[in-house]
């Protein structure tokens, strides 16, 4: 119990310090918490992921809720739907070649090469919105633009996996 107390104390200063950093440098303050988790995690090893992981999913689980609280006008998205269905496609599409390409030049197996464009076929919607909702953004034909994109995007991602999970096991 103490520990993850400690862990808290530490990913709530360096996320703080760290997120005011990247404001006053131009960019968004979750980028300061994206730095301050991998820096404390993986990099130091200063915070034991496996004791915050339920913290972590519930924050996952508050950003959603928060981008709930955005109006979605079902007439705008009518106007805008062929550039944000193309673009959430290639989105998905293009990420995942290039991978398996890149996958394919370091002589990976063709499996393992596609898996690896799978992987980097998906987006993290949960990022968008956290960055959306910091540049106060998610209200605007923008923010409806990327969220709705990012979303067909992972349901590409999701696709493609599936589709190699079925390869992978016959």
């Amino acid at each position: 119990m103490e520990t993850l107390i400690i862990d808290i104390i530490l990913i709530l200063f360096f996320s703080k310090l760290l997120g005011a950093l990247s404001e006053r440098l131009g960019s968004v303050e979750l980028l300061g918490c994206i730095i301050t988790g991998l820096v404390l995690g993986p990099v130091l090893h200063l915070v034991n992921p496996e004791s915050i992981e339920a913290l972590a999913k519930i924050g996952l689980i508050l950003i959603i809720f928060f981008a709930s609280f955005f109006e979605f006008d079902i007439k705008k998205f009518e106007h805008e739907r062929k550039g944000i269905l193309w673009t959430g496609i290639i989105g998905g599409v293009l990420p995942f070649i290039l991978g398996a390409i890149t996958g394919l030049l370091f002589k990976l197996p063709l499996i393992n090469s596609l898996f690896l464009g799978a992987v980097l076929a998906a987006t993290s919607v949960s990022i968008s919105v956290g960055t959306m909702i910091s540049l106060n953004k998610i209200n605007t034909k923008v923010g409806r633009y990327i969220l709705t994109s990012s979303i067909i995007d992972d349901i590409v991602g999701i696709l493609i996996l599936v589709i190699l999970l079925g390869f992978a096991v016959n």
